[in-house]
Parts: C-alpha cells; sequence; structure tokens
C-alpha cells in the first residue's frame, strides 16, 4: 500500500474516532444540560403548576435513539392552591405517567444541516392519564384572547419542518374525575390503543385539508367500557370501539343498556309498574363522520348509520302501582 493511501485511510480512521467519541461524549454531558431545560421550559410555558420528572433519560447522537424511563408530569397542588385564591386556576388539571417513552431515530444530521425534525417512531408504553375537572365560576367570566398563529407558525423561527411517520400509545389508561363540593364522579377506561400515522408539519400540511389536525391518520382501539347510570338502575356498555379518522368511520360493537339487577329486584325497589328496558346492538357504525367538527364543537354528525339487528325488550310488574300521572291541566 502507498504511503500516501496508509495516511488517507489514517485521517478518515482518525476523524471517524473523533466524530464517535464526540457524540458519545456529547450524548453523555449533555444530559444535565438537557434536564435543566427541560424541566425549566416545563415550569415557564405552565405558569409553574406543572412539573416533570422521570427516572432516566438517554439519547445518542450516533443512533438518533432516545428514552425517557418514569416519565411524570404533575400539578404542583400549591401552586394549584395559590392561583384558585387568584381566581386563576383552571376547570382541569391533568397528572400523566409514562412507563416508558421511546424515540426511534430522530436524524441528528437533518437538524443541524435543514431544520427539519423528522422521526421514524415515537413509542408510549403504559400511560396513566388522569383529568381532574373542578368548576370555577369565575372561568365562565373571562374572556380569552384567540391565539390566531398556526402550529406552524409556532416553530418556524426554530425549525422548517416536523415530521413523525409513526406514534403508538400502548395500554392507556384514562381516568376522568369531576369533583363537586360534596362528591367525586369517575369515569374510567382502561386498556386504549392509539395509533397516529404520518405527522406533518411545515409551511404547506398547515394548509392541506385531508389531514386531521397534521396527521394523515389515527387510529383508537377502545376494548370495552361499562358505566352505571346515577341511580343505579341501568348500564350502559359496549365491548368495543374502534375510530378510524382516515375512513371518517366509527364502529361501536356489542352495545347494550340494561338493568344492573334482576327483573324483581328492579321491581322491588322501583315499588311501582315502570317500564323496564333491554337493549341490545351487535354492531353500529357511523359512516363519513364530521369529526373536525365533533371536536370544536361537540356536535357528532355523520353521512349515515348502520345497525346491524338488535333487540329491543320492554317489559312492565302489574303487580305494582301504576306510576302516578300529572293531570294538571289536561
Amino acid at each position: 500500500m502507498k504511503p500516501i493511501w496508509k495516511w488517507i485511510i489514517g485521517i478518515i480512521t482518525s476523524l471517524l474516532i473523533i466524530i464517535v467519541a464526540g457524540a458519545w461524549y456529547l450524548s453523555r454531558h449533555w444530559k444535565p444540560i438537557l434536564d435543566a431545560q427541560i424541566k425549566e421550559a416545563v415550569i415557564k410555558s405552565t405558569d409553574s403548576l406543572y412539573l416533570i420528572g422521570y427516572d432516566d433519560l438517554n439519547f445518542n447522537l450516533i443512533t438518533g435513539n432516545a428514552s425517557i424511563s418514569s416519565l411524570r408530569l404533575t400539578v404542583d397542588s400549591t401552586r394549584y392552591a395559590e392561583l384558585e385564591r387568584q381566581q386563576q386556576a383552571p376547570d382541569n388539571a391533568y397528572n400523566i405517567r409514562i412507563e416508558n417513552l421511546r424515540i426511534r431515530s430522530f436524524h441528528p444530521r437533518r437538524i443541524l444541516t435543514g431544520r427539519r425534525l423528522q422521526i421514524d417512531d415515537i413509542i408510549i408504553d403504559t400511560p396513566d392519564i388522569h383529568i381532574v375537572s373542578k368548576y370555577h365560576a369565575y372561568n365562565d367570566t373571562i374572556v380569552t384572547k384567540r391565539d390566531t398563529q398556526t402550529l406552524y407558525q409556532r416553530i418556524s423561527g426554530i425549525l422548517n419542518e416536523v415530521s413523525v411517520h409513526n406514534i403508538h400509545l400502548n395500554d392507556i389508561r384514562f381516568k376522568f374525575s369531576k369533583q363537586t363540593d360534596t362528591t367525586t364522579n369517575e369515569t374510567v377506561l382502561n386498556n386504549l390503543n392509539v395509533k397516529v400515522s404520518d405527522i406533518l408539519i411545515d409551511s404547506v400540511s398547515q394548509f392541506d385539508t385531508t389531514r386531521f389536525y397534521h396527521t394523515r391518520a389515527i387510529e383508537a382501539d377502545v376494548p370495552g367500557f361499562r358505566y352505571e347510570t346515577p341511580d343505579s338502575f341501568y348500564y350502559v356498555s359496549f365491548d368495543r370501539l374502534q375510530i378510524a379518522t382516515l375512513y371518517k368511520q366509527v364502529t361501536l360493537t356489542g352495545l347494550k343498556y340494561a338493568p344492573t339487577m334482576s327483573k324483581d329486584e328492579f321491581y322491588k325497589r322501583k315499588k311501582m309498574a315502570k317500564d323496564m328496558a333491554v337493549i341490545a346492538f351487535p354492531t353500529i357504525r357511523l359512516e363519513d363522520v364530521d369529526l373536525q367538527r365533533f371536536v370544536s364543537s361537540q356536535k357528532l354528525q355523520a353521512g349515515s348509520l348502520h345497525i346491524d339487528s338488535g333487540t329491543v325488550a320492554i317489559s312492565n310488574d302489574l303487580r305494582y302501582p301504576k306510576q302516578p300521572t300529572d293531570k294538571i291541566g289536561k
């Protein structure tokens, strides 16, 4: 081998070693810097209402992978109480815990050369989301200034593009607690799975009407749910709920509305001859659902409704007195 080639190979090898060693060093020594910046950003953006913590943070500039274990976003109860005294506390407070968050291939070179944050996959395992809702009358009179900036306009000073191929949220536990002065009502959903595909935030996608909030598709799968009415006489349940934003479709299987007790027990408690209903539908499918309208105004509008058979059974027990009727004005 000629000396010149030995020099070239030696220089290239040395450069590679320096690059690898430098990336390793930065990955190790940037951790405390990142830790401080993340915590400061959360405190500033939430007016000190939320705190963030985690057990471990790892990232690798060579592979473009990162992970956070036992991530926690919690409400600072002292700060919340202070905001309540100042009549500035929000109605909803969020507590979020994530067992493991992994980022696969965030392509550091593209960030440096083109200000493009492109991520292959984000995997979020066993997130626990707890929303506590507490009514504050003063929030009804507060007029909030509408933010007219698009998401792209907010990031354009730092990045030209943000894209994520897939986000997987696995085995979600969701809990909603509605607090009043005397009671707390809770709704719990377990084992939810959500997949978000092809997220794109750039100067063009913000005007793409085929996307749903910058995503090409969101698939949500709720394996089962049961809710009892406040009087404990009936429950509503389903076996599975599937939502597909790409096809604008919502499918509900195993829907049932039925008493929580036997017929004899039902009338013993009612003490009157009131109709008892049992309603069941194997499959209900909504097509061409206007999901944008549902999110913005909580109004459900669909192009068509398909019901796969079903049964409706109404019964009564005439051994009990009939329900009295108000005949005034008749």
